[in-house]
């Protein structure tokens, strides 16, 4: 039997008590013996653990048996054999929840931040160069059907433009880069997986100088040198 206090729930007063499961039913007992109260433990309502918080076991009837030795309760109740509570689980177990947390939340950080790029990056650099500047054809295609117009800058700026970049696409003529124009809304500069590299008209609206536009083409060569 489990030691605790009981209250009839009708007065104030509370009795030294001992109380426990009989076959079916939970029973309350005076500390000599005298009979108090019994009831279908299924009728009966025992509070989940919380660190070392006493235990109530509510009746029916509003009477309560209250105990602080939860040990025998949980062993009772079954509880010792895997069904704790899950609150005094994380209580008991605070420290570790707290740094399982934080590094749950730091390697999904690292997913987000790196890992998802880096696999993008290996799975880009093993698909085959014909796959790709296939795929970087067709980017081209759709994005002249939904983005893009026709370049609307002089043809004579367009001559002077691949003039000047000339000597750095022959420098990486490996990369197979290419210069297009075309017009859409802001100013713009991306290359494309098949050597593309396309340059908006509102580009050009924004330079301050051709050393401008080197060092942004440059820059799309290092995306195609790279695979992304």
């Amino acid at each position: 039997m489990i030691n605790g206090q009981y209250s009839d729930g009708k007065t104030s007063q509370v009795t030294p008590a001992v109380g426990g499961m009989v076959s079916k039913y939970f029973e309350v007992k005076t500390t000599s013996g005298r009979f108090l109260i019994r009831e279908k433990i299924t009728l009966v309502e025992i509070s989940s653990r919380l660190g070392n918080v006493p235990r109530t076991v509510n009746f029916p009837s509003g009477a309560q048996f209250i105990s602080e030795d939860n040990e025998a309760i949980d062993k009772m109740t079954g509880e010792h054999l895997g069904k704790k509570n899950i609150l005094y689980a994380i209580e008991t177990h605070l420290v570790p929840v707290i740094f399982s947390t934080i590094f749950a939340l730091l390697v999904c950080g690292w997913l987000i931040m790196e890992g998802i790029p880096l696999g993008t990056k290996l799975v880009v650099e093993r698909l085959p160069e014909e796959l790709t500047k296939a795929i970087g054809a067709g980017s081209i295609d759709a994005l002249d059907y939904s983005l893009f117009d026709s370049s609307e800058l002089a043809a004579s700026k367009q001559r002077e433009v691949r003039d000047l970049l000339q000597p750095l696409l022959k420098q990486h003529s490996s990369l197979g880069a290419s210069i297009h124009f075309r017009s859409s809304e802001g100013a713009n500069a991306f290359a494309l997986p098949d050597g593309s590299i396309v340059l908006t008209d509102d580009l050009f609206d924004i330079l301050y100088d051709d050393n401008e536009l080197i060092a942004i083409v440059y820059h799309e060569l290092g995306h195609l040198h790279h695979r992304h």
